[in-house]
């Protein structure tokens, strides 16, 4: 695919390729943002309390370490960075904000909120981007009132992020994990290596750089394929991951969502492109 054509489908919704059954098992929208240092483990008992009629089950984690893309140089991909005022108190966990069914729950930590979407069951149906970013707007404009009416901080997002996770699980297209050419463009030759055994193992990685209208890197999207087995039966699967990670496109929310919605197409046109018409088929695409 051409930078040309690349360029072209990030800037429309309008062909934005479709699946009536495609191997989704879990979304995310997220933002993180500089720490809010005024936050106390009181504060996130009364930010679950925003949320509690949708949202009525919590579970504590560790949190997550902060994230960024950076473009300083070629050779310069994804730099982690340490909070290191986190040193000074005792840490506060990452706590998760879980819906009745489990298909649904918020994250959130001193500099990052996150909602996700996970398939709980073989006939539920992805909600689809639209009504989760809505739920996702309403609920990060609700963090950040909170934030500044207790005087805790300001919410000033620095990445945000899109993920969708696929399991794609074998079937009559695919029976083993050599045969992963026919469900990966990127992997067409795995069953063409012959050592002495086919492989037993598959995994890739790689990052796409995404610039914006004005041909400035805008942050990366970043694929990940791996094998693996479903737990309950063995069957062979794939874990396919792509996640859209940069910075807010403008100041505040309304940037962040202006990301979302371009790491969005990104993600979906990363899919068409990166997976076969074999598997198309056999996901529903439909046409236009």
């Amino acid at each position: 695919m051409t930078a040309k054509k690349r360029k072209r489908r990030g800037a429309s919704d309008d062909d934005l390729p479709e699946f009536e059954r495609p191997p989704l098992a879990e979304v995310v929208l997220g933002i993180q943002f500089d720490p809010l240092v005024g936050m106390a483990a009181a504060h996130l008992g009364a930010i679950w309390g925003l949320f509690h009629d949708r949202f009525p089950r919590t579970e504590d984690r560790q949190p997550l370490a902060p994230v960024f893309e950076r473009f300083d140089s070629p050779s310069e991909m994804t730099a982690v960075e340490w909070n290191l005022d986190l040193v000074q108190r005792p840490p506060l966990p990452r706590c998760w904000f879980i819906n009745d069914t489990g298909d649904e729950l918020l994250q959130l930590q001193e500099d990052r909120f996150l909602h996700n979407w996970r398939k709980i069951g073989p006939q539920q149906t992805y909600p689809r981007y639209s009504k989760l970013r809505k739920s996702f707007a309403g609920e990060a404009a609700s963090l950040e009132r909170f934030v500044a009416r207790e005087g805790i901080g300001k919410l000033k997002p620095n990445q945000c992020e899109v993920t969708y996770i696929n399991h794609i699980v074998a079937d009559g297209n695919w029976r083993e994990h050599p045969e992963a050419g026919k469900l990966f463009r990127l992997l067409a030759d795995t069953e063409k290596v012959k050592l002495w055994a086919v492989p037993e193992h598959v995994r890739f990685d790689t990052a796409f750089l995404m610039k914006d209208a004005g041909d400035e890197p805008r942050g990366r999207l970043h694929v990940s394929i791996v094998s693996g087995f479903l737990k309950e039966g063995s069957k062979p699967m794939f874990a396919m991951t792509l996640s859209a990670r940069g910075t807010p496109i403008d100041e505040g929310l309304d940037g962040t969502l202006k990301f979302l919605d371009l790491g969005h197409r990104w993600i979906v046109h990363g899919f068409e492109e990166l997976t076969t018409e074999p598997m198309h088929a056999a996901w529903g695409r439909k046409t236009r």
